[in-house]
């Protein structure tokens, strides 16, 4: 690489690098981020769990894509990314020689629909795997096991609920009597380790196998497994879909973070509804909402390291169950 002895003079006498390393590494970092905005695969209005983040995205085949973004951006293996107009999950990152975030995500090819024993439905997007990406056609001889598959997806405070022997729907079929039933499938093993590499990382990767539909316990209607009403009983669910709550689950000393209401109708499509917020801050933690979002400020305050603030949502009318997030106050860095 040549370097740009006027930015090295200048660096050097502004007294911010005492060596050529330094000027070299912030050179290729300036330099990527200058020219992000002329990539053809610059994608501005990326979200990533919801909040606004810049990435250069360019698409390696159907269902997966490789993403650079600027030092220091907020993501993490296991994030939501909401690009192209479709749902991706990060499934790897790893800094470079000079400090810019590389990584792959993967295209969502379902929605699971699950209840934690009450009557609130939660949905996800989610990768469901039989092999094709993981192992991106390399080896067509591996062996993959009939009626298995690996589900990837995010880890939050729903889904780090789910346990070995849950039922999930992954959508409706046919009996070989011609009845209209769900395709059922059983978690048999859960690993929330060894896909997580680095802090904020929280990826979640379930092995499932195919299940039998029951017709007394499950729900076609909602594409749900095991339904439960407010008393815990096996019923029809008395709820109109499902909420969740659009955010970090960390915020650094000195940022503001937005939260954003989600409804979703039985069907997993987004709907309307007049958001509750109920919430538990620490002293010196502002708080301002507005209709179906939420501001939060954590000021530059140390002794705010490691509090939580627990984010409550629910409706104005109860039809959409309840959905808790819990964010850590994390350090500057």
């Amino acid at each position: 690489m040549s370097v740009n002895w006027p930015l090295y003079e200048k660096l050097l006498g502004n007294g911010l690098y005492t060596d050529r390393r330094g000027v070299v590494i912030e050179e290729a970092v300036q330099s990527f981020v200058t020219g992000m905005v002329d990539d053809p695969a610059y994608q501005e209005s990326a979200l990533v769990d919801g909040a606004v983040t810049p990435i250069i995205a360019s698409r390696n085949s159907t269902f997966e894509c490789s993403i650079k973004a600027a030092p220091e951006t907020d993501i993490h293996i296991g994030d939501m990314v909401e690009c192209f107009n479709e749902m991706w999950i990060v499934v790897e990152l790893y800094v470079d020689k000079v400090g810019i975030i590389n990584g792959v995500m993967w295209l969502c090819n379902n929605v699971i629909r699950f209840q934690n024993r009450t009557p609130a439905i939660n949905a996800r997007h989610c990768v469901v795997d039989d092999g094709t990406y993981s192992k991106k056609s390399t080896d067509p001889d591996a062996f993959v096991l009939t009626n298995t598959y690996k589900i990837y997806l995010t880890i939050d405070e729903a889904t780090k609920m789910l346990f070995v022997d849950k039922r999930l729907a992954f959508g409706q079929i046919y009996s070989a009597l011609g009845e209209q039933i769900l395709e059922v499938y059983k978690v048999i093993g859960m690993d929330i380790k060894s896909k997580n590499f680095g802090a904020g990382s929280h990826l979640m990767v379930l092995t499932v196998q195919r299940d039998v539909y029951n017709a007394t316990t499950d729900s076609l209607t909602d594409n749900l497994c095991d339904v439960f009403t407010a008393n815990g009983d096996t019923a029809t669910p008395v709820v109109s879909g499902s909420c969740s709550i659009i955010g970090r689950d960390v915020a650094r000393l000195g940022v503001t973070r937005k939260y954003v209401a989600k409804f979703t109708d039985v069907n997993g499509a987004e709907t309307q509804a007049v958001a509750m917020w109920s919430l538990t801050v620490p002293d010196g933690v502002n708080v301002t909402e507005n209709g179906n979002e939420v501001t939060i400020e954590v000021p530059l305050d140390e002794t705010l390291v490691g509090e939580t603030i627990n984010i409550t949502l629910t409706d104005s009318e109860g039809l959409f169950g309840t959905y808790e997030k819990k964010v850590q106050v994390i350090t500057v860095g």
